[in-house]
Protein backbone atom coordinates (compact mmCIF):
# COMPACT_ATOMS: atom_id res chain seq x y z
CA UNK A 1 0.00 0.00 0.00
CA UNK A 2 2.95 2.21 -0.55
CA UNK A 3 1.71 4.47 -3.06
CA UNK A 4 -2.06 4.25 -1.67
CA UNK A 5 -0.96 6.23 1.54
CA UNK A 6 0.98 9.10 -0.53
CA UNK A 7 -2.00 9.78 -1.99
CA UNK A 8 -4.09 9.61 0.84
CA UNK A 9 -1.63 11.62 2.14
CA UNK A 10 -1.43 13.95 -0.83
CA UNK A 11 -5.99 14.12 -0.83
CA UNK A 12 -5.59 15.10 2.49
CA UNK A 13 -3.50 18.24 1.72
CA UNK A 14 -5.50 19.16 -0.77
CA UNK A 15 -8.90 18.95 0.49
CA UNK A 16 -8.03 20.60 4.17
CA UNK A 17 -5.10 22.71 5.05
CA UNK A 18 -4.46 24.15 1.45
CA UNK A 19 -8.62 24.75 1.19
CA UNK A 20 -9.16 27.80 2.54
CA UNK A 21 -12.75 29.61 2.99
CA UNK A 22 -12.22 31.72 0.23
CA UNK A 23 -11.83 28.39 -1.77
CA UNK A 24 -14.95 27.16 -0.47
CA UNK A 25 -16.90 30.19 -1.26
CA UNK A 26 -15.58 30.37 -5.20
CA UNK A 27 -16.43 26.53 -5.32
CA UNK A 28 -19.50 27.03 -4.34
CA UNK A 29 -20.63 29.63 -6.74
CA UNK A 30 -18.48 28.93 -9.88
CA UNK A 31 -16.92 25.61 -11.51
CA UNK A 32 -13.87 27.35 -12.08
CA UNK A 33 -13.33 27.18 -7.89
CA UNK A 34 -13.97 23.38 -8.27
CA UNK A 35 -11.09 22.80 -11.24
CA UNK A 36 -8.57 25.57 -9.34
CA UNK A 37 -9.23 23.60 -6.12
CA UNK A 38 -8.29 20.11 -7.64
CA UNK A 39 -5.55 21.33 -9.67
CA UNK A 40 -3.87 22.13 -5.82
CA UNK A 41 -5.02 18.43 -5.50
CA UNK A 42 -3.09 16.99 -8.66
CA UNK A 43 0.15 19.13 -7.78
CA UNK A 44 -0.28 17.55 -4.40
CA UNK A 45 -0.20 14.31 -6.00
CA UNK A 46 2.87 15.46 -8.03
CA UNK A 47 4.46 16.65 -4.84
CA UNK A 48 4.10 13.66 -2.01
CA UNK A 49 5.35 11.39 -5.41
CA UNK A 50 8.09 13.30 -6.60
CA UNK A 51 10.54 10.44 -6.52
CA UNK A 52 8.63 8.50 -8.76
CA UNK A 53 7.38 11.24 -10.85
CA UNK A 54 9.75 9.73 -13.67
CA UNK A 55 7.00 6.69 -13.96
CA UNK A 56 3.79 7.51 -16.65
CA UNK A 57 1.44 5.81 -14.27
CA UNK A 58 2.21 8.43 -11.49
CA UNK A 59 1.04 10.56 -13.59
CA UNK A 60 -1.79 8.77 -15.48
CA UNK A 61 -3.27 7.79 -12.08
CA UNK A 62 -2.65 11.40 -10.81
CA UNK A 63 -4.71 12.97 -14.29
CA UNK A 64 -7.32 10.49 -13.51
CA UNK A 65 -8.09 10.97 -10.09
CA UNK A 66 -7.95 14.96 -10.45
CA UNK A 67 -10.34 14.55 -13.32
CA UNK A 68 -13.01 12.74 -10.88
CA UNK A 69 -12.75 14.89 -8.53
CA UNK A 70 -13.88 17.79 -10.62
CA UNK A 71 -16.68 15.76 -11.43
CA UNK A 72 -17.45 14.72 -8.16
CA UNK A 73 -16.80 17.92 -6.46
CA UNK A 74 -19.63 19.83 -9.23
CA UNK A 75 -22.04 16.80 -8.17
CA UNK A 76 -21.73 17.59 -4.43
CA UNK A 77 -22.22 21.86 -5.02
CA UNK A 78 -24.91 21.04 -7.55
CA UNK A 79 -27.08 18.91 -5.16
CA UNK A 80 -26.90 21.13 -2.74
CA UNK A 81 -27.66 24.36 -4.46
CA UNK A 82 -30.03 23.20 -6.41
CA UNK A 83 -31.45 19.84 -5.31
CA UNK A 84 -32.12 20.92 -1.89
CA UNK A 85 -29.27 17.92 -0.20
CA UNK A 86 -28.38 18.53 3.25
CA UNK A 87 -24.95 20.21 3.46
CA UNK A 88 -24.37 17.99 7.06
CA UNK A 89 -21.54 16.27 8.94
CA UNK A 90 -22.87 12.30 7.04
CA UNK A 91 -22.90 14.47 3.80
CA UNK A 92 -18.62 15.10 4.37
CA UNK A 93 -17.95 11.43 5.13
CA UNK A 94 -19.54 10.06 2.69
CA UNK A 95 -18.15 12.16 0.30
CA UNK A 96 -14.49 11.82 1.87
CA UNK A 97 -15.04 8.02 1.57
CA UNK A 98 -15.81 7.97 -2.13
CA UNK A 99 -12.61 10.14 -2.65
CA UNK A 100 -10.50 7.22 -1.20
CA UNK A 101 -12.65 4.36 -2.78
CA UNK A 102 -11.62 6.46 -6.44
CA UNK A 103 -8.25 6.48 -5.50
CA UNK A 104 -8.15 2.70 -4.28
CA UNK A 105 -9.67 1.88 -7.84
CA UNK A 106 -7.24 3.77 -9.98
CA UNK A 107 -4.42 2.75 -8.73
CA UNK A 108 -5.11 -0.67 -9.36
CA UNK A 109 -6.38 0.14 -12.23
CA UNK A 110 -2.55 1.75 -13.57
CA UNK A 111 -0.63 -1.10 -11.49
CA UNK A 112 0.17 0.90 -8.62
CA UNK A 113 -1.52 -0.68 -5.63
CA UNK A 114 0.48 -3.31 -3.25
CA UNK A 115 -1.65 -5.66 -1.57
CA UNK A 116 -1.05 -5.16 2.05
CA UNK A 117 -0.04 -9.25 2.55
CA UNK A 118 2.22 -8.90 -0.63
CA UNK A 119 4.01 -5.69 0.65
CA UNK A 120 7.53 -5.38 2.06
CA UNK A 121 8.33 -3.96 5.17
CA UNK A 122 9.80 -0.44 3.86
CA UNK A 123 6.93 -0.11 1.69
CA UNK A 124 5.41 0.79 5.30
CA UNK A 125 6.79 5.14 5.43
CA UNK A 126 5.85 5.79 9.03
CA UNK A 127 6.46 9.82 8.04
CA UNK A 128 3.52 9.30 5.63
CA UNK A 129 1.28 7.61 7.96
CA UNK A 130 2.44 10.31 10.75
CA UNK A 131 1.18 13.39 8.29
CA UNK A 132 -2.26 11.87 7.77
CA UNK A 133 -2.65 11.47 11.14
CA UNK A 134 -2.06 14.91 11.74
CA UNK A 135 -3.80 16.02 8.89
CA UNK A 136 -6.97 14.46 10.17
CA UNK A 137 -6.16 15.54 14.16
CA UNK A 138 -5.93 19.16 13.11
CA UNK A 139 -7.30 20.33 9.80
CA UNK A 140 -10.09 17.67 9.07
CA UNK A 141 -11.52 17.58 12.57
CA UNK A 142 -11.59 21.44 12.90
CA UNK A 143 -14.10 20.89 9.98
CA UNK A 144 -16.08 17.84 11.14
CA UNK A 145 -16.45 20.18 14.31
CA UNK A 146 -18.01 22.53 12.21
CA UNK A 147 -20.84 20.31 11.00
CA UNK A 148 -21.10 18.37 14.57
CA UNK A 149 -22.13 21.98 16.04
CA UNK A 150 -24.36 22.48 12.93
CA UNK A 151 -25.84 18.89 13.58
CA UNK A 152 -26.43 19.92 17.03
CA UNK A 153 -28.00 22.99 16.59
CA UNK A 154 -25.31 25.06 17.82
CA UNK A 155 -25.03 27.20 14.74
CA UNK A 156 -22.95 30.60 16.45
CA UNK A 157 -20.21 28.27 16.89
CA UNK A 158 -20.62 27.38 13.15
CA UNK A 159 -20.23 30.56 11.90
CA UNK A 160 -16.73 30.11 10.19
CA UNK A 161 -14.62 27.12 10.27
CA UNK A 162 -11.37 28.74 10.47
CA UNK A 163 -12.18 31.82 12.80
CA UNK A 164 -9.75 32.56 15.54
CA UNK A 165 -11.18 29.47 17.82
CA UNK A 166 -11.03 27.29 15.26
CA UNK A 167 -7.22 28.18 14.36
CA UNK A 168 -6.64 27.59 18.56
CA UNK A 169 -8.16 24.05 18.56
CA UNK A 170 -6.06 22.86 15.48
CA UNK A 171 -2.88 24.06 17.91
CA UNK A 172 -3.98 22.01 20.66
CA UNK A 173 -5.06 19.05 19.16
CA UNK A 174 -1.62 19.23 17.63
CA UNK A 175 0.20 19.42 20.87
CA UNK A 176 -2.01 16.61 21.87
CA UNK A 177 -1.02 14.32 19.39
CA UNK A 178 2.41 15.05 19.00
CA UNK A 179 2.61 14.56 22.50
CA UNK A 180 0.98 11.46 22.83
CA UNK A 181 3.54 10.02 20.14
CA UNK A 182 7.23 11.33 21.14
CA UNK A 183 6.56 12.02 25.02
CA UNK A 184 7.34 9.31 27.48
CA UNK A 185 3.99 7.85 28.82
CA UNK A 186 5.20 9.39 32.25
CA UNK A 187 4.87 12.79 30.74
CA UNK A 188 1.43 12.29 28.89
CA UNK A 189 -0.15 14.07 32.31
CA UNK A 190 0.69 17.44 30.28
CA UNK A 191 -2.59 16.74 28.20
CA UNK A 192 -5.13 18.04 30.94
CA UNK A 193 -2.52 21.18 31.00
CA UNK A 194 -2.83 22.03 27.43
CA UNK A 195 -6.92 21.44 28.19
CA UNK A 196 -6.31 23.51 31.18
CA UNK A 197 -4.17 26.54 29.23
CA UNK A 198 -6.83 26.44 26.27
CA UNK A 199 -9.70 27.40 29.06
CA UNK A 200 -7.87 30.22 30.73
CA UNK A 201 -6.70 31.70 27.20
CA UNK A 202 -10.32 31.77 25.70
CA UNK A 203 -11.54 32.90 29.15
CA UNK A 204 -8.72 35.95 28.99
CA UNK A 205 -10.27 36.57 25.25
CA UNK A 206 -13.51 36.50 26.41
CA UNK A 207 -14.35 33.74 23.90
CA UNK A 208 -16.59 30.44 25.25
CA UNK A 209 -16.00 28.15 22.24
CA UNK A 210 -16.86 24.74 24.25
CA UNK A 211 -19.22 23.36 22.50
CA UNK A 212 -19.15 19.77 23.38
CA UNK A 213 -18.01 18.94 19.89
CA UNK A 214 -15.19 21.11 20.41
CA UNK A 215 -14.41 18.96 24.18
CA UNK A 216 -15.61 15.56 22.96
CA UNK A 217 -15.46 14.93 19.53
CA UNK A 218 -12.02 17.27 19.01
CA UNK A 219 -10.05 16.06 21.77
CA UNK A 220 -11.03 12.14 21.04
CA UNK A 221 -9.69 12.28 17.64
CA UNK A 222 -6.67 14.04 18.95
CA UNK A 223 -5.87 11.10 21.68
CA UNK A 224 -7.22 8.46 18.83
CA UNK A 225 -4.32 9.79 16.56
CA UNK A 226 -1.71 9.88 19.01
CA UNK A 227 -2.09 6.96 19.88
CA UNK A 228 -2.23 5.78 16.35
CA UNK A 229 1.06 7.31 15.58
CA UNK A 230 2.46 6.08 18.55
CA UNK A 231 1.87 2.70 17.58
CA UNK A 232 3.64 3.35 14.31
Amino acid sequence: MFFFWRFILAHLMGDFPLQPAEIVKWKQTRLSGVVAHCVIHFFCYMLVNLPYISRPEVWYCSLAITLTHIAQDYWRVVSIKRWGTPDNMWFLLADQVIHYFAIFCYLIIFGLYDPPWLARPQFIETPVLMACLLIVATFFTSVLVFYVNIGWGDRPHAAKVFDDEHLYGIAERFLVMNGLVFLPVAAWAFIPAVWLGRLLTTRWRRRFDFTPANLLVGNLIAVACGIAGRLL
